[in-house]
């Protein structure tokens, strides 16, 4: 290859290793600025000695780092062309192919205008024959007088020494690169010239708004005769189902092999050396070919079972085209199905039957263990990733449904089982073959006897142990179920709902009475109490499906910076405003239940309570996070409404956050001095519409750490880190707006670390850093945990993490509104990472509708996630939020919820330890826009959070089979 190449440094002769012909360059002296008057112009020589130029209102000037770096700069008075910058070469030696490479750029460009008569020429030039060059307008705008030849138009003459042209485009920064293309043939010319006119003078009045042309070691002039190299060929997904549409992408580069511009690309597919899908066009990422370095990708509508080679290779403009590229592909089939009876003996089974109803002598009696025959489908949906062939991944979704009856009693059973497996394997990975111990939950129906009622949870106490064996081979999978037992499990839940008011004797009901609790939004075991913070909030559901017909509407189809979940509770807290019947607020609330009398107390009423001054007449509407330091209980309270924190009070007041604090768990206060001056924490601000504010509108995060209370805040200028020792604050970091929100603060080895919330793919968040490591938080030492692995690209951030203390690991769960949440592990030692579902199929647990992994505990050394799923109304009458478990924080399964779990309950909202650590709390949260879903007072479906208590231990079942008789009537 011959690269011949015009550079910014002292212009001057320039060795070439591939030719020993002289390279020739002007120099910095030979550039000719004597003023010329209107018509004038000056002849290219044989000795090259001359500039030409056409005005002395066109100046050359030198950038300021480098005095032999030029730019053309425009004329500063009337209209018409920038300098002809001419350069030339020796054309000796010169035949064939000739590209010219180009980078250019307009800076400054405020009140320039575009000239379409700006471009760039590669002329054949002889020494013995005269050339003018383009004259363009004369001075000040006046046409120029007639050219020698009469045409009124300077121009390149003869005609036949053009030899390429590409008129330029105007724009305000770095455009792509462009290649001239010429054939050149041998002996005709002596030099080789470009002729650049910019085509942008200037119209704002201002010397400086056009400059053009930014260094002329942007010009690159060679003789190309190899075509680009292609790398990075890949598949995506690269293991895909076979007859699905996958993405072929792949990197075409020229820089290194001539830097032309790419012309096209194109893709193949191979299959045992056969070709079964011939060359076909691929696109460029950016939408056009216009650089030596292109990313490609192409759209395939999918593959039979098999396995694959993806070929592809690239052309340059100047029609060389380099050698193919290959990667493997496989397709295979995710599904088996599998149907089976499993006949077992459930001795678990508790029930009663009755000899001789209506007779005087009507026994009831209680019987344990009875025969079911399930008839029962499995199913195995699995992805698979080759991206890593060290290191590929098997993920299994293992779900099975099966109906029995008993066949004493006639009880109606199912049996539940949903798990996610997991594997990791060698490239020889082909065949596999893999047991995996699974336990799915045995539920039966409750049982009505005449005369007494309907028996509750004496069916729901049984586990079915099974093994299932993964067989594949060719892209094929088989499932084969064996090896099956029962393990007998008291009923786990009760819910807490149902315990009593201590001041009215009543249980609480949902909500505590309040329809308006729709989320139990922290809980805490404290003081020997289980402590439970609310959300309050209304949204009247026809407004929020159809709106109002007027501003509310409007918003509903306004840009917006909100997710599109949540836009329309923002409209209806925005504009609302002053009609309770759109959107309102009771007050959030706090409640205690005492581990020794088992009774409800509230503890904290937000409606009497008023926060301190600057905000008079507001109160809390939700309490989000709480925390122990120091002996004593901090409560996050948020003053404004759920979605924008604007006022319940006034529509453009924004009345920010406050910190409660409590000995006892029972007396609560507002933390006296949380600073509230400008910037500061506990600041309220006013703003005009359609404004956002830029204080903090929300408290998401509490934690203890090196002996500080830390804070961690929603803030539309960006989320903030404080720190609260006993009795001052103090902000420690503050992030950019692109992650308006500190979500989760969790101690884990040694260190505080960070989940955050926001536009994470934007360059001001590179790499996804959703999660951030402090050590000596107070020094400001933030910064992205090393070594984060890139997630789907729609996630949103980290809405959960959890310090496993069985497990020493530190476990993140995602927002993902479109392909399901992510959740994935990470091992301080050694630095590990573990990606254990995240995107399409596996995301939210193979269900795109658990969009949140909202809420993480342990029961004996069992990890607990509950998610946050808004398909709420299919599930009735049983809430749709999914609760999933894990031994080994590798393989999870999906533990059933009680047919009665949290009506309308869309979200697992907290996970805590309850009644002494012996027993763990679900906290949920429920449909909000809804006062009762069917308008009746004591509806089943009346909205309201509820609390849940958990507890699995194992029973005995009493031998002989039956247990006591009672003879006689009951009544």
């Amino acid at each position: 290859m011959i690269t011949r190449s015009f550079t910014g440094v002292a212009l001057a002769v320039l060795s070439l290793a591939a030719t020993t012909s002289r390279a020739d360059f002007l120099s910095n002296g030979d550039f000719q600025s004597a003023p010329l008057s209107a018509g004038e112009a000056y002849t290219i020589s044989s000795n090259l000695d001359q500039w030409i130029t056409f005005s002395s209102q066109y100046t050359l000037e030198a950038k300021t780092a480098d005095p032999t770096d030029f730019f053309a700069k425009h004329r500063e008075t009337g209209g018409g062309q920038d300098e002809k910058l001419v350069q030339f070469i020796d054309a000796s030696g010169i035949s064939g192919t000739l590209a010219l490479n180009l980078d250019y750029v307009y800076t400054d460009s405020v009140g320039a205008q575009s000239n379409p008569q700006g471009r760039v020429s590669l002329i054949g030039i002889a020494a013995d024959r005269m050339y003018y060059m383009y004259g363009g307008r004369g001075v000040d705008g006046f046409p120029a007088p007639p050219t020698p030849d009469g045409s009124g138009d300077y121009g390149v003459a003869p005609p036949d020494s053009l030899l390429a042209q590409v008129q330029l485009p105007f724009s305000s920064s770095w455009t792509p690169a462009i290649t001239l293309i010429a054939n050149v043939p041998a002996g005709t010319y002596d030099y080789i010239g470009v002729v650049v006119q910019s085509g942008c003078y200037e119209g704002g009045g201002t010397p400086d708004s056009c400059e053009t042309l930014r260094g002329v070691d942007n010009f690159a002039l060679y003789v190309d005769e190899e075509g680009p190299f292609t790398k990075h060929v890949m598949g995506t997904p690269n293991a895909a189902v076979f007859g699905t549409p996958f993405v072929i992408t792949a990197v075409v580069d020229d820089t290194e092999r001539g830097n032309s511009t790419i012309k096209s690309a194109e893709y193949r597919i191979l299959d045992g050396g056969g070709e079964v899908v011939p060359w076909t066009p691929m696109n460029a990422a950016d939408g056009a070919f216009d650089m030596s370095f292109e990313e490609v990708s192409a759209n395939h509508g999918g593959l039979p079972i098999g396995n694959y080679e993806i070929c592809v290779r690239g052309t340059d403009v100047v029609d060389n085209t380099g050698e193919e590229s290959c990667s493997n592909f496989v397709t295979f089939n995710p599904i088996s199905d599998s149907g089976l009876n499993i006949p077992i003996s459930n001795e678990c089974a508790i029930f009663y039957t009755l000899e001789n109803p209506g007779a005087e002598n009507e026994v009831t009696t209680l019987n344990y263990g009875e025969d079911i025959v399930f008839d029962t489908m499995f199913h195995l949906n699995t992805s698979l990733n080759l991206s890593n062939p060290e290191n590929i991944k098997f993920k299994f979704h293992v779900s099975a449904n099966g109906q029995g009856e008993g066949v004493t009693s006639g009880i109606q059973y199912n049996l539940l089982l949903n798990s996610m497996l997991k594997v990791n394997l060698a490239d020889d990975f082909d065949p596999f073959t893999s047991d995996f111990s699974l336990r799915a939950k045995i539920v039966g129906q409750s049982q009505e006897i005449d005369g007494y009622g309907i028996l509750n949870g004496a069916q729901n106490n049984a586990t079915l142990l099974l093994k299932v064996r993964i067989h594949y081979e060719a892209g094929v999978l088989n499932l084969e179920v064996f090896d099956f037992s029962i393990e007998c499990q008291g009923d786990p839940w009760s819910n807490l709902m149902e315990n009593k008011d201590k001041d009215t004797g009543l249980p609480v009901g949902r909500g505590f009475g309040d329809e308006y609790n729709k989320y139990g939004w922290t809980g805490i075991e404290a003081f020997n109490s289980l402590i439970v913070g609310t959300k309050n909030a209304y949204y009247d559901l026809e407004t929020y499906v159809n709106g109002d017909g007027g501003g509310i509407s409007a918003c509903y189809a306004a840009p917006s910076d909100f997710p599109s979940i949540y836009q329309r509770f923002a409209c209806m807290e925005i504009l609302g405003f002053g009609n309770p019947n759109v959107r309102d607020s009771h007050g959030a609330q706090i409640w205690n239940l005492s581990n020794k009398d088992k009774r409800w107390r509230l503890a904290y009423d937000a409606i009497p309570r008023h926060v301190p001054e600057g905000n008079a007449g507001e109160y809390v509407q939700g309490f989000r996070d709480s925390a122990l330091y120091n002996g004593k209980l901090y409560v996050a309270a948020d003053l404004g409404a759920f979605i924008s924190g604007v006022s319940y009070e006034n529509f453009s007041h924004f009345p920010g956050v406050a910190l409660l604090v409590s000995d006892d768990g029972i007396n609560f206060e507002i933390v006296p001095n949380c600073p509230t001056g400008n910037g500061d924490l506990c600041e309220a601000e006013t703003v005009a519409l359609p404004g956002l504010p830029e204080n903090n509108i929300s408290i998401r995060s509490l934690a203890a750490y090196g002996g500080k209370l830390h804070i961690g805040t929603l803030n539309n200028s960006g989320g903030e880190h404080w720190t609260f020792d006993g009795t001052n604050f103090a902000k420690v970091y503050k992030f950019p707006d692109t992650v308006p929100a500190v979500a989760e603060l969790e101690p884990y080895a040694g260190k505080l670390y960070i989940g955050v919330l926001g536009l994470l793919t934007y360059d001001d968040s590179p790499n996804n850093d959703y999660i951030y490591v402090c050590d000596d938080c107070d020094a400001g030492d933030h910064a992205p945990l090393a070594g984060l692995p890139d997630v789907d690209p729609d996630n949103l951030g980290v809405l959960k993490l959890y310090a496993s203390p069985s497990m020493n690991k530190l476990f993140a769960g995602t927002v993902n509104f479109t392909n399901g949440a992510t959740l994935l592990s990470y091992n301080a030692v050694g630095n590990v990472f573990d990606v254990i579902v995240d995107g399409a199929p596996d995301g939210g647990f193979f269900d795109t509708g658990n969009i949140y992994m909202w809420s993480m505990s342990e029961q004996n050394g069992r990890l607990l996630v509950g998610t946050f799923n808004p398909s709420t109304l299919p599930t009735l009458p049983k809430g749709s939020a999914e609760l999933w478990t894990s031994d080994d924080g590798v393989n999870f399964f999906q533990y059933p919820m009680p047919l009665d779990w949290s009506l309308l309950g869309y979200g697992i909202r907290d996970i805590v330890e309850c009644d002494n650590g012996k027993a763990t709390c679900l906290l949920s949260a429920t449909l909000m826009p809804a006062a009762s879903l069917l308008g009746i007072e004591g509806s089943p479906l009346r909205p309201g959070l509820e609390v849940w208590k958990i507890r699995e231990q194992k029973i005995t079942n009493p031998s002989g089979g039956t247990q006591g008789s009672s003879k006689g009537k009951k009544k």
